[in-house]
C-alpha cells in the first residue's frame, strides 16, 4: 500500500495500477492539457474578459459571463481533452465508493486547518509576509453568493488538475526512472503540489514562498484524500469545505467593519 491507502482496499490507483500501464506521452498529457486550459483561459481570460463583465448593466448578466468563461469554460475543455485521450479510463477516479467517508471528509478538513495554521506561525515567526487571497480583497456583499455558487464548479476544476498532475508525474516519473510506486507516488504528489501552487501566482500576489510551502501543503492533504479514497468527488468535498470555511474566516472581519 502507498500514501494513506486503505491496508484492506482492494481499489487500485487509478492508471497508477492499470497493468497494461500508459504511455510516458500520454502522461505528459495527463499533466500539461488541464494546466495549459486553466492558465489560457483563466489567467489570460481575466485580462481581457473584465471589460465585457464590466459593460453589463445587469449584476448577474455580469456574473454569468464571468461563470462561463473564467469556470465553466476551463472545466469542458479540461473534460473533453481528457476524455478524447483515456476515454472510459476517467473511470478510475470515480472508482471509491461516495459512503462511509464523512470520517475522511471531517478528518482531511482538520488536517488541513492544521497544517495550514502551523505555516502560518512559522511564516510569522520568520517574518515572511502572506497575501490575502485575491478573492478576499475584492469581496463585497454582492460577491457572496457568485463566489459560494462558482466555487461548485471552479474548485472541481482545481481537483481535476490537482489530481491529473499527481497521476500523470507519478507515472512519467516511474516510465523513466523505474522507481518504485511508493517512491513515484512520492513524487508525484510533491510535482502536483508545486504545480497547483503555481496555479494560484495571481491570487497570492506571486508570494512564492506562501504559493508553494502552505497552498502546496494544502495540496498534498487533498491528494491524501484521494489516495485514501480514490474518488475525486471525496476530495472535492474536502476541498469545498475546507475552502468555505476559510473564506468565512476571513471576510466575516470585512463584513463587521462595513
Amino acid at each position: 500500500m502507498g500514501i494513506m491507502e486503505r491496508k484492506d482496499s482492494r481499489i487500485p490507483m487509478p492508471f497508477v495500477d492499470d497493468t497494461q500501464g500508459i504511455s510516458s506521452i500520454k502522461a505528459l498529457l495527463m499533466i500539461l492539457i488541464p494546466v495549459i486550459i486553466m492558465t489560457i483561459t483563466v489567467n489570460t481570460g481575466h485580462q481581457y474578459s473584465a471589460g465585457v463583465v464590466n459593460s453589463f448593466e445587469s449584476l448577474f448578466l455580469g456574473d454569468l459571463v464571468k461563470f462561463t468563461l473564467w469556470v465553466l469554460i476551463p472545466f469542458l475543455l479540461m473534460t473533453i481533452s481528457l476524455g478524447l485521450i483515456f476515454g472510459k479510463e476517467l473511470k478510475g477516479f470515480f472508482s471509491g465508493s461516495l459512503k462511509k467517508n464523512w470520517k475522511l471528509i471531517v478528518g482531511i478538513v482538520l488536517l488541513g486547518f492544521l497544517v495550514s495554521g502551523v505555516m502560518s506561525i512559522a511564516f510569522k515567526v520568520l517574518h515572511i509576509p502572506v497575501e490575502s487571497n485575491a478573492a478576499v480583497k475584492d469581496f463585497s456583499l454582492h460577491s457572496l453568493g457568485y463566489i459560494s455558487i462558482s466555487n461548485l464548479l471552479s474548485l472541481f476544476n482545481e481537483e481535476i488538475i490537482g489530481l491529473t498532475s499527481f497521476i500523470g508525474s507519478t507515472i512519467l516519473i516511474r516510465n523513466i526512472f523505474k522507481t518504485s510506486r511508493n517512491v513515484s507516488l512520492w513524487i508525484g504528489m510533491l510535482v502536483s503540489a508545486v504545480i497547483f501552487g503555481m496555479l494560484h501566482y495571481d491570487a497570492y500576489n506571486g508570494n512564492i514562498p506562501q504559493i508553494l510551502l502552505i497552498i502546496g501543503s494544502l495540496r498534498l492533504v487533498f491528494n491524501f484524500s484521494f489516495t485514501r479514497s480514490k474518488n475525486i468527488v471525496i476530495s472535492f468535498v474536502c476541498h469545498y469545505i475546507y475552502d468555505e470555511l476559510i473564506f468565512i474566516i476571513a471576510v466575516v472581519p470585512v463584513l463587521l467593519k462595513s
